[in-house]
């Protein structure tokens, strides 16, 4: 009897022991376990982080610069040369004359790496700097939509593609073509979107307005000039009017003459 009672004792015990040992592996499994999904997610973190630190920042620069020159033609010629050495060009190109002076106006681009020492280079030839504005736009983000959006909808024209081959009626077909023209229609749209981005973050836009200011001997000269050329222009224009309207002018001294004589003939009476 008390062999019996000891066994029953022992086996308790031994139940107990592997019972607590289970318990202590599931445990430790447990905190494994969520050990491993903290390392995860603190490794596509770390990566979330490391992938916005490599993206490219995408700036657009702009600017304007207004100023006074000595002489203006020689000026020109220096951006021109300074464009040159940069690897730039004149996208349009405008020049006035007034009363009192020569107005430049030159719209360049320019490398994006290069438009500040084409800033500096064209600052020099400035006799007094009037005005002058540089504007940094970032479109990183929308450059990053732009690009997800193509990659989007270019995925998902693939799989119409793949509807398409395998479609067998006609209005399953039709209805399939006319997503896939919708799609083709909106990538080529953010493609060109993208391209604009690109284009306008590579080469940077800078306005350039120059002047010279004349003496007042020329002023008077290009007065008198001026002048005698208007007279001129509208002289010939109101005797090129006259020749146009020759059938009203002898229709009007027509009636008249003949108002003229009736007036006439009632005071003889």
């Amino acid at each position: 009897m008390k062999k019996r009672i000891l066994f029953l004792v022992l086996g308790c015990s031994v139940l107990l022991a592997v019972f607590s040992c289970n318990q202590h592996q599931e445990h430790m499994s447990a905190d494994a376990a969520v050990s491993l999904e903290s390392a995860d997610t603190n490794s596509a973190s770390a990566e979330k982080i490391e992938g916005q630190q490599a993206v490219e920042r995408k700036i657009i620069k702009e600017g304007s610069i207004r100023f006074e020159t000595d002489a203006a033609s020689e000026t020109r010629k220096q951006i021109t040369a300074a464009l040159a050495t940069y690897k730039g060009y004149v996208s349009q190109d405008h020049a006035e004359t007034y009363a009192s002076q020569s107005v430049y106006t030159l719209t360049v681009r320019v490398p994006a790496e290069n438009f500040e020492k084409l800033l500096s280079d064209i600052t020099t030839a400035a006799k007094k700097v009037e005005n002058q504005d540089i504007r940094a736009l970032d479109v990183t983000e929308e450059f990053i939509d732009v690009e997800s959006r193509i990659h989007t909808k270019k995925e998902l024209e693939n799989r119409y593609k793949a509807l398409l081959s395998k479609a067998n009626k006609v209005e399953e077909i039709l209805s399939i073509e006319k997503e896939i023209e919708a799609l083709r229609s909106d990538i080529e749209s953010y493609e060109g979107r993208l391209n604009y981005l690109k284009n306008s973050v590579a080469y940077s836009t800078l306005t350039v307005v120059f002047y010279e200011k004349q003496t007042s001997t020329s002023t008077f000269g290009y007065e008198f000039s001026t002048a005698f050329k208007e007279g001129w222009s509208n002289l010939v224009s109101f005797t090129l009017g006259l020749f146009y309207i020759w059938p009203f002018i002898l229709i009007t001294i027509g009636v008249l003459y003949l108002v003229r004589r009736r007036i006439k003939r009632r005071k003889n009476k």
